[in-house]
């Protein structure tokens, strides 16, 4: 019973995270297509394939969640995987919150982001 409740509370931690954090990016994204050339369509096509792949890797994680047959190193490898992928959250909300004009230098980042939450997951 008890081990149900602690995966009911990581679930709802997860579509909570995913909500606070995906919505506002996704909102914006929305929003300032309009008008951007050059590397910011790059930009945004990027960003954009990386948090689509980002969700379907917590809907995956969700799903071995409600299956409930986690081992503890199981569980604190997946929380690892949710902690690097907040961090990346964090790093594209700040991209976003500079109106989405990336350099070279931030596509790279931006490029290696995806790759490293592509290896995580395998």
């Amino acid at each position: 019973m008890k081990n149900y409740r602690i995966l009911n509370d990581i679930r709802t931690g997860i579509l909570v995270f995913g909500l606070a954090v995906g919505l506002p990016v996704l909102a914006q994204m929305g929003g300032g297509m309009g008008g951007m050339g050059g590397n910011n369509n790059a930009g945004m096509a990027q960003m954009s394939g990386t948090l689509h792949d980002m969700g379907g890797y917590m809907q995956s994680m969700a799903g071995q969640l409600e299956q409930g047959n986690m081992t503890p190193e199981m569980q604190k490898q997946m929380a690892e995987r949710m902690r690097s992928m907040s961090g990346m959250m964090g790093n594209m909300s700040t991209m976003m919150g500079n109106g989405m004009m990336m350099d070279d230098a931030q596509l790279k980042q931006l490029n290696t982001m995806r790759m490293q939450m592509h290896n995580m997951m395998k």
